[in-house]
């Protein structure tokens, strides 16, 4: 399922209200019913749709989903707005596309690697490390507890 269609079912609407523009960007919180995957989605399209937004609202709902233990390292809102707007995490702003790759779950983690395709048409690669919460107001949520840039080296691997 694409990430309109997903939209819509989460938000009861059709497809295109969904994609129509800043009164439609979702305005979501953490909730245990949303998968990995879904998290990853939300925080991505609010990012990309930034700008449609007045105030770093997409921001804004991106940081909502960050983790207690991400919180205290990243936080509060207009540190995390500081460092989304660095050249490490800039490309998930204003990005032309993006694609989620599989999702691994084990136990209570979560990983994928999220690959960005910017208004230039570069590729810049990102690991989304989320875990369910185990208590608190977000018992049973995934959220994020680290996005770091992934490095391709000369030996193939991955290294974020």
């Amino acid at each position: 399922m694409n990430w309109r269609a997903w939209l819509g079912l989460i938000l009861g609407c059709s497809i295109e209200a969904a994609a129509a523009g800043p009164a439609s960007v979702p305005d979501l919180k953490p909730d245990p019913a949303l998968t990995p995957k879904q998290v990853i989605e939300f925080q991505l399209e609010v990012l990309r749709r930034n700008d449609e937004l007045a105030d770093n609202r997409g921001i804004e709902r991106a940081f909502r989903f960050a983790s207690p233990n991400n919180r205290t390292v990243t936080g509060p809102l207009q540190h995390f707005i500081q460092i989304i707007n660095q050249p490490d995490y800039s490309a998930l702003l204003h990005s032309a596309s993006y694609f989620v790759g599989q999702v691994e779950v084990e136990n209570d983690q979560a990983r994928s690697i999220v690959t960005i395709t910017t208004t230039a048409d570069e590729r810049v690669r990102y690991v989304f490390i989320l875990s369910r919460q185990s208590g608190g107001e977000y018992k049973g949520c995934w959220m994020t507890d680290a996005v770091l840039p992934v490095q391709d080296q000369d030996d193939g691997l991955i290294h974020a």
